[in-house]
């Protein structure tokens, strides 16, 4: 007849296991949105053996090595374990350069990400209260024997393994309450207290509280009273609206120097391109056009482009070297890049302007 009445938890290797992951894409994403750092545009996978060919890459997979116990009692037990992050990047040959020195570049910086943000000092704890965390470190990084690929597309990959230790636990027995037995306590020097006696624990009386905003004290409020918390800028204007359980600041909206609008997220700088370093791709497509447009990239217009100007345009779509792409987006000398439109007012003439830095 089974013991175990309970269902079995999740176990530590797997919490952890699925955090890395999280972790990872949430910084990776933030890195590429934030700084344009197109070489971490990776995907992550958690636990994938299927190989990966030229279609997937870039991309991070996390997976769980080994598991080692020790200090093991009867209702717990200490275990180490080992992460494999698996990196894969890829680069094309081009006339200007050679797809196996760039693929390798953008591999190891993209391993070299993935070991800066686990083991930053905002994840000692992979995000989990403590103690849960006893101890995670990088252990090594190795980078595997390029693949004889004959397609010109220069796949590589490096392994991080990344170690973790935690406490395993098994099945608690929830201990009784023994009665007769009390326990006196006294607040601070005073002779002020309460005592605990069996099931008869008194509530403490309610008292004032400190208000925090994004974990910095910002004031007390007392029993019964209220505290106003006006969020402003610096010329007095109220900002923001409450959106679920937090208080949300709007994207800051600008105009760019080519005229162009554009927003950031509030507390972010706004980056203006000076039009002397702007690069400028100009698209037009006839009134009675073709609504695809192919150009190879040449020299002096490799370039990340980050944002765009269109007339009569529905809907446009962009791709280099036949990848799917989305603004922003960077060329490089002998890229093809495919600019593919749907237009808003048929048979007109229609525009896409690109501007880069």
């Amino acid at each position: 007849m089974p013991q175990i009445t309970d269902p079995i938890p999740a176990q530590a290797f797997e919490v952890i296991r699925n955090r890395i992951g999280e972790i990872l894409i949430d910084e990776l994403e933030n890195q590429v949105d934030k700084f344009y750092k197109l070489e971490l545009d990776a995907t992550v996978f958690i636990e994938r053996f299927v190989p990966f060919d030229k279609t997937a890459v870039p991309a991070v997979n996390v997976s769980l090595a080994r598991g080692d116990y020790d200090i093991q009692t009867a209702i717990n037990s200490d275990g180490t374990y080992r992460f494999n992050i698996d990196c894969y990047h890829k680069a094309p040959s081009t006339v200007a350069e050679n797809g196996d020195s760039f693929a390798m570049f953008k591999l190891q910086t993209l391993i070299g990400a993935c070991r800066a943000i686990l083991e930053s000092p905002k994840y000692i704890t992979l995000g989990f209260a403590a103690p849960f965390i006893e101890h995670r470190e990088a252990e090594n990084i190795q980078i595997a024997p390029p693949v004889d690929a004959k397609d010109g597309s220069s796949i590589v990959m490096g392994r991080l393994s990344f170690i973790v230790r935690v406490p395993e636990n098994n099945d608690i027995i929830t201990p009784k309450l023994i009665a007769g037995f009390d326990t006196q306590v006294k607040l601070g020097l005073t002779d002020k207290g309460y005592i605990y006696s069996g099931d008869n624990i008194p509530i403490p009386p309610v008292t004032g509280g400190t208000v925090t905003v994004n974990d910095e004290a910002f004031g007390v409020v007392e029993v019964g009273e209220t505290l106003n918390i006006q969020v402003v800028n610096t010329y007095g204007d109220e900002l923001g609206s409450k959106v679920g359980d937090v208080w949300q600041i709007p994207d800051q909206a600008y105009t760019d120097s080519d005229d162009s609008a554009k927003s950031v997220s509030a507390g972010d700088p706004i980056v203006c391109i000076p039009l002397d370093d702007a690069r400028i791709l100009d698209f037009e497509f006839g009134a009675l056009g073709n609504d695809e447009i192919e150009r190879n990239i040449g020299v002096n217009q490799a370039a990340t482009y980050i944002s765009n100007a269109l007339t009569n345009i529905a809907t446009v779509a962009y791709e280099v070297n036949s990848v799917v792409k989305i603004l922003p987006f960077t060329v490089v000398d002998g890229d093809a890049l495919k600019v593919t439109i749907t237009r808003t007012v048929a048979a007109t003439l229609s525009r896409v302007v690109l501007t880069g830095s």
